[in-house]
């Protein structure tokens, strides 16, 4: 075991290298296509929206995700693959809970936001959007975390770059539809839910049977 370790450990450093290097190249090609089709007013816009959400599940996601890692990690070590998986459900938990938070304090303050991001009061729908795509990204932050710290780098690298990618994909076929920011926000919330979906089934049946974990244990991160 103690021999494969050096092995494993180059190995998930050359996916993540890899996988980063990719998430990149996406980026570069796509932010190319937005940043023309949006054009300077609309594209810092749309910057601002990307920092909205950045902030918000942030803030709500309460560094739940780390402490999923965290101590799935130590769980799996140990060969305790039900507490592990007990970590990830009450993770969950608190996330799905504190999503819905995060939803219900964008729409309450859709009117300011719209008038701080967008520059228009009156544009609440598009922050609407916005916040069920928010509600979302914090509710399943935790499934990602969770196969990261069972160091399954691969899947771990699959995943981000399957939501990455299909989430720019969608962008720029908003915008190549000539939708512009509403567009955008609308493809965010349908990519949103159908890469959760696509994520979140295949990672909870994979993990199997849970042990109860003790909720505050995840707040002594």
């Amino acid at each position: 075991m103690d021999g494969d370790s050096p092995s494993k450990m180059m190995s998930g450093f050359i996916t993540m290298l890899g996988g980063q290097w990719a998430t990149y190249a996406i980026a570069i090609l796509t932010t190319a296509y937005i940043t023309r089709a949006l054009g300077p007013g609309d594209y810092a816009k749309f910057i601002q929206m990307q920092f909205l959400v950045a902030i918000f599940t942030a803030v709500f996601g309460l560094s739940i995700p780390s402490a999923v890692s965290r101590y799935a990690a130590e769980h799996a070590a140990r060969g305790e693959a039900t507490r592990a998986t007990g970590v990830l459900r009450t993770g969950l938990k608190v996330t799905i809970a504190t999503g819905a938070a995060s939803m219900a304090v964008m729409f309450l303050m859709s009117k300011p936001i719209a008038s701080i991001v967008i520059g228009d009061s009156q544009a609440t729908g598009l922050i609407d959007l916005l916040a069920i795509s928010t509600g979302i990204a914090v509710a399943v932050s935790p499934l990602s975390s969770y196969v990261y710290g069972l160091q399954k780098f691969r899947a771990y690298i699959l995943i981000s770059l399957f939501s990455f990618a299909f989430l720019r994909t969608g962008l720029v076929v908003a915008l190549f539809l000539g939708k512009g920011l509403y567009g955008l926000s609308f493809a965010w919330l349908v990519v949103n839910i159908v890469s959760s979906l696509a994520i979140a089934i295949p990672i909870l049946r994979m993990a199997g049977k849970a042990e109860t974990y003790p909720l505050l244990h995840l707040f002594s991160y």
